[in-house]
Parts: structure tokens; C-alpha cells; sequence
């Protein structure tokens, strides 16, 4: 299972759901959105739903998020020693990705670089 974290206003979220699209095109798997920082942020709101039917199916069903009052900050500390996910964030990861089928990743970051968003097809 591939897990891609959102965050930040809708520019983060842009670069944010590029990389996912690039990750479920080279990977051949689909791609979970973790929306939970939107529960508890009260500012912001996830807004990339509106445009993402060309790429996933469903635009809701691919959405994850949590019971209002989960301590994201708790889950973001645990993912790296959470064994059944590997974690990655954009400060580590170069560019491609090595995925293995077999395992979960949780891809935490803004991802912002034109790399991910060239290798989307029609974009």
C-alpha cells in the first residue's frame, strides 16, 4: 500500500497530488490520500477532490483520514518506527522512488519540484 500525506494550502496540495499520480503511474498500484491533518486543522481544507477524477476513479474513495482528535503529531512521530510502513519523506527521497509491492510506505512532504509533475501524461 502507497500513502501519500497531505498538507498545506492548496499549492502544497498540487505538488503533493502530482506525486501521487506520478507514484500510482510508475507503480502500477493505487494510492491512498492521508487527509488527517485536515481534521484537526480548522484553517485549511483538502481541496484537491475537485479536480482529481482524470486520475483516480473515486474521487472519495481513495481518502483517508482519522477520528477528530487523533494526535497527527503522534502518528507522524510513530511512522518511522511503525514497521508495517516504511517512511520516507521529501527530505531523503531523490527523485524515483524504489518501490516494493510487498511492503506499505507513508510518503511524507511537499514533493515540490517540476520532476513529478512532467511525468504526469496531458498535464
Amino acid at each position: 500500500m502507497i500513502v501519500v500525506g497531505f498538507s498545506g494550502g492548496l499549492g502544497n496540495q498540487l505538488f503533493q497530488y502530482s506525486f501521487a499520480i506520478y507514484l500510482k503511474d510508475n507503480n502500477h498500484q493505487n494510492v491512498l490520500f492521508d487527509t488527517t491533518r485536515y481534521v484537526l486543522d480548522k484553517k485549511r481544507s483538502f481541496d484537491i477532490p475537485i479536480i482529481s477524477k482524470p486520475h483516480f476513479e473515486d474521487d472519495r474513495s481513495n481518502i483517508v483520514t482519522h477520528l477528530p482528535g487523533f494526535d497527527y503529531k503522534l502518528k507522524k512521530a510513530m511512522y518511522p518506527y511503525d514497521l508495517s510502513y516504511k517512511y520516507i519523506t521529501d527530505e531523503v527521497l531523490i527523485q524515483s522512488p524504489n518501490i516494493d509491492k510487498n511492503k506499505n510506505y507513508f510518503f511524507d512532504g511537499f514533493w515540490q519540484t517540476d520532476y513529478y509533475v512532467s511525468r504526469i501524461p496531458n498535464a
